[in-house]
């Protein structure tokens, strides 16, 4: 047993505030304390600083309109859609480009689509509620045993306000 100084920030994932955190916030900052983004802000924000980090993202776009989603596709014929404030895989669709037809994959359902019922699809889920999905380009990971994963990386400003790299770790699905 030993009295130790406080450390300079507290690394906190959870935003739960008990007594005792909040005695320790008035003296020490604490991570979860300061909003980073969500899936278009922050990826955005590495990019405009030219982050040596943002150059590892994948290709995305906020989805603003049908023409503007029909373009990505003609680059990109595999996308996914994810909206902004999903987790654990909520409202993630997976779209393929065939020609003139999308085949579309909602969790475990597929559906296959013409142009004028995957422009629906888009107006009436993607683009009803505005700025709420990104489009990414979809990358097929899968395991030696195939099943789906990703790698998930944290970055944060260190005492010098510099992005560095302070967790990586693979999430198999």
């Amino acid at each position: 047993q030993a009295d130790i100084p406080f450390p300079d920030v507290i690394n906190n994932t959870s935003s739960n505030k008990t007594h005792v955190s909040r005695k320790l916030h008035r003296v020490i900052p604490f991570t979860s304390y300061f909003y980073v983004g969500d899936k278009i802000s922050l990826p955005t924000r590495l990019i405009e600083t030219r982050n040596k980090h943002g150059r590892l993202l994948v290709p995305f776009q906020l989805c603003r309109n049908i023409g503007q989603i029909n373009t990505f596709l003609e680059k990109n014929n595999r996308v996914v859609f994810k909206h902004l404030k999903a987790n654990r895989g909520e409202n993630i669709y997976f779209v393929t480009k065939n020609k003139r037809k999308y085949i579309l994959l909602d969790q475990k359902k597929e559906v296959i689509l013409t142009e004028k019922g995957f422009d629906k699809w888009l107006s009436n889920v993607i683009l009803e509620e505005n700025n709420s999905y990104i489009i990414q380009k979809y990358i097929h990971t899968r395991t030696k045993n195939n099943e789906p994963y990703h790698i998930r990386a944290h970055v944060q400003k260190n005492e010098n306000g510099k992005w560095q790299l302070t967790h990586i770790y693979p999430i198999i699905g």
